[in-house]
């Protein structure tokens, strides 16, 4: 008797998508937004400042099945960082330094809404 059960346990399991069984991500409300520090997908929060914290949700979303949303992630992510390298070196430095920050945050802006279309449609 116990060895049916665990033949049909195991045959379930296998039946499963392999990200199935690993993801616990819920977007398919829609619910996802994103901040400097963390973004949010169905009520969970995600911090993402630090790269650990980074590291972690990047494997996250690739464990669910989503490597464009990873992709789309460390895009906006290395985006965010450029934005604050330029205004640290433009305040240092000089002015026109300053002129390529609104085309680097427009950039990270842009990246942002398409890691979050990614978490959505749940590429």
């Amino acid at each position: 008797m116990r060895t049916v059960a665990l033949v049909l346990l195991l045959a379930t399991a296998l039946s499963l998508p392999a990200h199935a069984a690993q993801c616990d991500l819920d977007a398919s409300s829609g619910a996802v937004s994103a901040s400097g520090r963390q973004v949010s997908i169905g009520g969970q929060m995600f911090p993402v400042k630090g790269g650990a914290a980074r590291s972690y949700f990047e494997a996250k979303l690739l464990s669910c099945n989503m490597p464009e949303a990873a992709q789309r992630f460390r895009q906006w992510r290395n985006s965010r960082r450029a934005v604050n390298w330029e205004v640290g070196l433009g305040l240092l430095v000089t002015w026109p330094a300053l002129v390529g920050i609104p085309i680097s945050g427009i950039n990270a802006s842009t990246r942002k809404h398409q890691m979050i279309e990614a978490i959505r449609a749940g590429r």
